[in-house]
């Protein structure tokens, strides 16, 4: 598949899910020991479901601590792809990892509004906007 292809599929589901309200951000995830019971005090102060934890540097303390639980999966965000947005209900980025991804596709702060062509002569293809 092409790199184009595939950053657009990326871009195309975060975008999906930050509509649906299914990003978090956190500064950091910092763990006093690598023990899951740990992991569970962090992860008891998040919102319940099957969450992606994207962060910026490989953290073995995190990975130790998440990976008995089959609702979550740390990550690296250099590594993060179409088939892991899809398997996930929540996205939860560290900071430093969301202004890596900014970097990545050079999203811009302000949000351009987008105007579409009157009904009667306007395409779907010519409606859709890009965010």
């Amino acid at each position: 598949m092409p790199k184009k292809a595939r950053r657009l599929a990326l871009a195309s589901m975060l975008t999906s899910k930050a509509r649906d309200s299914k990003i978090l951000a956190l500064e950091s995830f910092e763990l006093d020991a690598p023990k899951t019971k740990e992991f569970e005090k962090l992860r008891a102060k998040l919102p319940e479901a099957k969450s992606l934890l994207v962060v910026h540097n490989r953290n073995e303390m995190l990975v130790k601590s998440a990976k008995n639980l089959k609702f979550v999966k740390p990550l690296l965000v250099n590594l993060l792809n179409p088939h892991d947005l899809t398997k996930f209900d929540q996205i939860i980025f560290e900071k430093s990892a969301l202004d890596e991804i900014e970097n990545i596709f050079k999203i811009e702060k302000s949000v351009a509004k987008i105007e579409p062509k009157p009904a009667a002569k306007a395409k779907k293809e010519e409606i859709a906007g890009v965010v």
